[in-house]
């Protein structure tokens, strides 16, 4: 079966993968599974071996995912099972009198997986010692080829629960005391306090919170940094939580922008709707790709869609996308591809990848999309001269100054990207740190900065102080008002009413640019745009791969962007095709007889998906629009519209099919038009004089299927227990019922 997926992923264009184990003990209590053999046996490891062997053999690429289940560092419970009060996880809480009393989490197999306490020395190491060791035992001949990068998924050290709790391990006072020159004990009770009494707890706050981080980044990703380094791989990884400048305390990973840079291949999570069309937007790609750019990383990655419900439809997926590639973003981990549906997995988290998918024969060309533009985003290096301040110590600090700081941080990220300005995130490590350069730039590792913006900076060091007292004296820009943002430097020139609609980052590379251009919104936008090059400039066809010559003058020229619609640019290069624009003539609608008929079905059965193919399903002439009425509200597949229709001439057309809800294959006269999985559903196609024959397969979401309540209650009651996602995606899969073909088709002579 494992043999099987690998096939079938590499026949629709997704050539690399991440073995995700799910074991038994991982969460027995709420997502039971009877995955066999079990987590790191012999014969686990030798299956392992030889999945590892058939994807090479495929010419894939292979992500070693590094636990069993999430989150990273606990082996599924095996690190535990050694030191199982030593490495427990620790923390202080009010006893009953009101005085701090230290306890250890009790654990409980029977619900979940047993996590160590990751600051505590020797946990990373036993955690190294079970798992990667064990691995490098049984696949270590393609590290460094076929593999490349491990997968660290969420890490978390005992966090600080604002008025509950305080993460703690064995030897935390001594490390405190040896790093701040203080006792911490005195004010562990003032620490648990919900709110920060005064400043002076604040302070307290910050340098237990400062100390908490650098443990975790000593004890946990150095060790598996190292070892990775040390056998031919590349550290990879993302936390838990960092959507949320909050997580950083309470999501237990202390410190995003440190953690983060310790990581070859930083990342982030993308999985609860922390982003999404129309909904919630937030920067926190760029913490990510900030690392990667300041220490050199080549690539970033985003761990993608895993519950964002089946009802997610092409354009939010390719919305998704380009969000994240234009905030520095060059790879993806889709989620996922189940070895099995059986069970409560039939409506758990989706989207879901693979033959239950309706959408799975249509998506070749997505993965081919990301796979390009995020392959020329990675090269060369990005043209970045703004830093923004990520005020952590304000965020560790609590009470207002952490109100404040979030707030600003999001309506300062906004506003220069909405400006066309492009940025980097630091911190106060790293303007402790930085070197001014006499051309009045400021060097961070591998990037160097002429402006720095700071939205809030009441927690600076005396030393972050003096780096940016001397930046400024040597040219430097440093902004502290949105109203002074216009004077930066922009990525490029975008113009037009609408201009804060697009946004834009860009590469450089010896001789040549890439610029990516992103329209974040469902209007069609009409800009001008303004680059820095003149010579060379040519637009990428993701769906070709190939390079189309664009007329400029001086740089300059006017684009229409579709809804959700992105422009590749790159300078200095040759076209593959030239620039010729096609002169429209006469346009006519297709509006005739269309007629109608169900393909294929997929439905929740008793204990597995039914899928029903209907070979002879009697055609009905139907007008266009939504298929529900006809095929019913729980109906998820494909339908077949077909139309003859007469064209006056033979000759060259431009087919539009308007609107498609959501996926499409198109054939005319016989033969397959170029796949395309997401808008704008227009085909440059060549008519014949007479009778042409229009043959369009649409496939719905499968969110029709799994959506009602009662399919969802049944399978929880067949099924028990009800999954821990089903209440985020019980909302989720009501979105995008709408189905089939809606156009208005049209043709247009070229």
């Amino acid at each position: 079966t494992l043999r099987h997926q690998l096939e079938d992923m590499v026949a629709h264009g997704a050539k690399s993968v991440c073995l995700h184990p799910f074991p038994r003990g991982f969460r027995p209590g709420s997502q039971p599974s009877d995955m066999t053999p079990d987590y790191m046996t012999k014969e686990y490891l030798e299956l392992l071996s030889r999945v590892f062997d058939y994807a090479t053999e495929l010419g894939m690429h292979i992500w070693l995912y590094d636990e069993g289940g999430w989150p990273s560092g606990g082996a599924c419970g095996e690190v535990m099972k050694n030191a199982p009060k030593r490495f427990a996880r620790s923390y202080y809480v009010k006893g009953d009198d009101g005085i701090p009393v230290l306890k250890h989490d009790i654990p409980h197999p029977e619900l979940d997986a047993p996590y160590p306490n990751v600051i505590e020395k020797g946990v990373t190491e036993k955690f190294l010692k079970l798992t990667h060791e064990r691995l490098k035992k049984y696949v270590s001949r393609h590290f460094g080829k076929s593999i490349l990068s491990a997968f660290s998924d969420e890490p978390a050290m005992p966090r600080l629960d604002a008025g509950r709790s305080l993460g703690w391990c064995s030897d935390f006072a001594k490390e405190f005391i040896a790093r701040k020159g203080y006792d911490i004990m005195p004010h562990i009770a003032e620490l648990l306090e919900e709110t920060p009494a005064n400043s002076d707890v604040q302070k307290v706050r910050v340098d237990y919170l400062d100390v908490k981080a650098q443990l975790f980044a000593e004890r946990y990703m150095i060790p598996l940094r190292d070892w990775c380094r040390a056998n031919h791989l590349r550290s990879g990884g993302h936390l838990g939580g960092e959507d949320e400048p909050e997580g950083n305390e309470k999501y237990g990973f202390g410190h995003v922008l440190r953690s983060l840079r310790l990581f070859d291949t930083p990342g982030v999570d993308v999985i609860w709707r922390q982003l999404f069309p129309g909904g919630r937007t937030a920067p926190f790609p760029k913490y990510a790709s900030s690392a990667a750019h300041q220490t050199g990383a080549k690539d970033v990655f985003s761990e993608s869609f895993g519950i964002y419900g089946n009802g997610l439809t092409p354009d939010e997926m390719k919305w998704l996308i380009d969000y994240m590639l234009v905030r520095g973003i060059t790879q993806f981990v889709f989620g996922s591809f189940s070895y099995k549906t059986f069970g409560q997995n039939m409506v758990g988290a989706g989207p879901k990848f693979g033959p239950n998918d309706t959408y799975w024969d249509f998506m070749p060309p997505l993965f081919s999309y990301a796979a390009r533009i995020g392959s020329l985003l990675s090269t060369g290096k990005p043209a970045i001269r703004i830093a923004v301040f990520y005020d952590i110590k304000a965020i560790w600090a609590g009470g207002k100054d952490e109100r404040h700081a979030v707030k600003e941080h999001f309506h300062f990220s906004d506003a220069l990207l909405k400006g066309h300005h492009d940025f980097d995130f630091i911190d106060d490590d790293q303007l402790s740190q930085a070197s001014i350069r006499r051309d009045g730039t400021m060097k961070i590792g591998k990037m160097a900065y002429s402006a720095i913006v700071l939205p809030t900076s009441n927690w600076l060091s005396d030393s972050a102080k003096e780096c940016l007292r001397k930046f400024k004296t040597r040219g430097g820009i440093v902004i502290h008002r949105i109203a002074d943002i216009k004077c930066l430097p922009k990525t490029c020139d975008i113009s037009g009413k609408d201009s804060s609609r697009i946004r834009v980052c860009k590469r450089e590379c010896t001789g040549s640019s890439v610029y990516f251009l992103v329209n974040e919104t469902a209007e069609k936008t009409t800009v001008r745009i303004g680059l820095d090059e003149t010579k060379g400039i040519v637009r990428g066809d993701p769906s070709t791969g190939k390079f189309i010559g664009l007329k400029t003058q001086k740089g300059k020229f006017g684009w229409t962007f579709e809804p959700y619609g992105s422009l590749l640019i790159m300078t200095g290069t040759k076209p593959d095709v030239s620039s010729e624009k096609k002169n429209k003539g006469e346009s006519f609608t297709l509006d005739g007889n269309w007629m109608f008929r169900k393909i294929r079905q997929y439905a929740v059965g008793k204990t597995e998906y039914i899928h029903t193919i209907f070979k002879n399903a009697k055609p009905r002439k139907v007008n266009l629009g939504d298929w529900r009425p006809i095929l019913g509200e729980e109906f998820s597949g494909r339908a077949l519209y077909s139309l003859e229709f007469s064209a006056y001439k033979a000759g060259k057309a431009l087919l539009d099919l308007g609107r498609v809800c959501h996926a499409c294959e198109v054939k005319l006269n016989g033969e397959s038009l170029p796949l395309k999985f997401f808008g704008p559903h227009t085909y440059e196609i060549v008519l014949k004089k007479g009778k042409n024959l229009l043959e369009v397969t649409v496939a719905n979401a499968l969110a029709n299927a799994v959506a009602p309540a009662h399919i969802r209650d049944g399978v929880y009651k067949r099924f028990p227990p009800v999954s821990p996602y089903d209440s985020r995606t019980r909302i989720f899969d009501q979105d995008n019922h709408e189905s089939g073909l809606y156009g208005p088709v049209t043709c247009t002579y070229l």
